[in-house]
């Protein structure tokens, strides 16, 4: 039989190794997008003086721009300086480091799906349909989502821990998990729904015993949050044209979203655009409400039934419940990286329904079951490997979103900065143009169509879009700069200098 069960460890070191397979042509793939900022540019990980920044600053602080960002996440930058000591600012080193974390987190998948079900043969289909699942490219391919691949580690040892009945142990792997990424406050979730599918000891005597390890690591880590980041959430809303029931709709388009790419990972793409549905009775809104209520429906009939797919629900469901709150989100709400630590419920569930088939009563039950998941495991790995191929720089990347989502002015403005960066500057200018039409209020975007202009020789453009980039920003120095250096090109030092001079009296407030 092809999927004779393996020995624990024989099934861990064949997760690994597929894991690590998969992902192996990551190992020639650059730093890409913000990689450059949180790598490249960042003095923090170059230094050990730098620690008590790390710790006690939020995880863009060394940007000293204290409306970027709100996100505690000192594990990010603590893994990016061992990376750094052992390979210095080689990619190729700190890819190996996101490699190795999804190789421990299959395991884990392993030994969860092993505590819950008591089958290897489905802990061992549940942990190499983990390693090899398409969806994970971008977390493991884009060093930035090293939080992603570490969350999931520490989240999913937390929760195993907690299942071998080692609370302390538990509570610490926790605390770890929420240095990694704010996501882990929803493990709590996780760990009453198992304790709710336990039969034996009341619900109540299970909490006084088991919980206190964790309300104390919440407890440290919110005492560390606050002295870092303050009181304040530190996000400007996004897409505020929408009302407050309009997001709770769009919440659940999001949720059947996430689900579909689980189920059907295809069309995977750096970003995805949100289309938002206005009203519950749209298509989309109605089908929506249909795929929660069939997912809410599955939890309450498998609590009784099957606590593997009860508990596995919820893995899925609570690590999500964050990244629905849209005004929180950025420009691209939906992004596949923040299903890699729901897809271990799923793949438990897939597991668990093929080893059901199994029983199945007709005679090579086994052998249809073995061929199934052979062809999943192929088809997963054909994708993900071609598909960390456009990870392998910025150009890659933003052409091959370019040509998935061309409507919207976002991969079109990120391809342009690369081929600026790369001296295409025919290929910037026409890309920048196509992001400005459709945006005409980036700024950003007007202000490096501007420098290229000037690079040509071409002041008058670069005049026009400085004036834009002024106007809808008059409080940034480094517009005035410019338009001084394009009034300049023209011979209008006078007017170049009433430019320079307020930049100058802007710099002094």
């Amino acid at each position: 039989m092809i999927m004779r069960p393996a020995g624990r460890s024989a099934g861990i070191l064949l997760v690994v190794l597929i894991s690590i397979a998969v992902y192996a042509n990551t190992l020639w793939n650059g730093f890409v997008y913000d990689d450059t900022v949180q790598i490249l540019e960042n003095p923090w990980i170059r230094d050990l003086r730098y620690l008590p920044d790390i710790l006690g600053s939020d995880v863009w602080g060394f940007l000293k721009d204290p409306g970027l960002s709100k996100h505690y996440r000192p594990l990010l930058n603590l893994i990016y300086s061992l990376d750094y000591r052992l390979f210095g600012l080689n990619p190729s080193g700190f890819h190996l480091t996101n490699m190795l974390l999804h190789a421990g987190a299959s395991s884990l998948v392993f030994l969860v799906a092993l505590a819950l079900s008591g089958s290897r043969r489905t802990a061992f289909i549940a942990g190499i349909l983990f390693a090899a699942h398409p969806v994970h490219t971008e977390a493991v391919a884009w060093v930035a989502c090293i939080s992603e691949t570490s969350l999931a580690v520490f989240y999913l040892l937390s929760f195993l821990l907690y299942i071998k009945e080692k609370p302390a142990l538990s509570g610490a792997a926790f605390f770890l998990a929420l240095l990694s990424k704010e996501v882990a406050l929803t493990l709590p979730a996780v760990l009453i729904a198992y304790d709710l599918s336990l039969r034996g000891k009341p619900f109540r005597e299970r909490f006084s015993e088991r919980y206190l390890p964790h309300i104390l690591a919440a407890g440290a880590y919110f005492a560390m949050r606050v002295y870092a980041t303050g009181l304040t959430p530190g996000f400007i809303p996004k897409h505020a044209e929408l009302t407050v029931w309009q997001y709770f709709i769009n919440a659940l388009l999001l949720f059947a979203g996430y689900l579909s790419k689980l189920i059907l990972p295809i069309g995977l793409n750096a970003y995805h655009a949100l289309n938002p549905v206005y009203s519950i009775t749209e298509p989309r809104g109605i089908m929506s409400v249909l795929v929660l209520a069939g997912f809410t429906a599955a939890a309450i009939i498998c609590r009784k039934r099957n606590r593997a797919f009860f508990i596995s629900l919820a893995l899925i469901a609570a690590p999500l419940l964050p990244v629905l709150y849209i005004p929180a989100m950025g420009e691209n709400s939906f992004a596949e990286r923040y299903l890699y630590l729901p897809s271990a419920g799923y793949v438990i569930i897939l597991a668990v329904f093929l080893e059901r088939l199994r029983g199945l009563p007709f005679k090579k039950a086994g052998y249809a079951v073995s061929a199934i998941f052979i062809l999943i495991v192929l088809l997963y790995s054909a994708s993900a490997v071609k598909r960390n191929t456009a990870w392998r720089s910025d150009i890659t990347l933003w052409e091959d979103a370019v040509g998935k989502s061309p409507d919207h002015h976002v991969p079109h403005s990120e391809l342009a900065f690369s081929y600026e960066m790369e001296g295409r500057l025919d290929e910037a200018v026409e890309h920048y143009k196509i992001s400005l039409s459709m945006n005409p209020l980036h700024v950003i975007g007007h202000n490096r169509l501007g420098m290229i202009y000037l690079k040509q020789g071409l002041p008058d453009l670069a005049i026009e879009h400085f004036d834009y980039a002024i106007a809808l920003k008059p409080d940034v120095p480094v517009y005035y700069y410019n338009m001084a250096s394009a009034l300049r090109r023209k011979g209008w030092g006078l007017r170049a200098e009433e430019y320079e001079n307020k930049a100058k009296e802007m710099e002094k407030r």
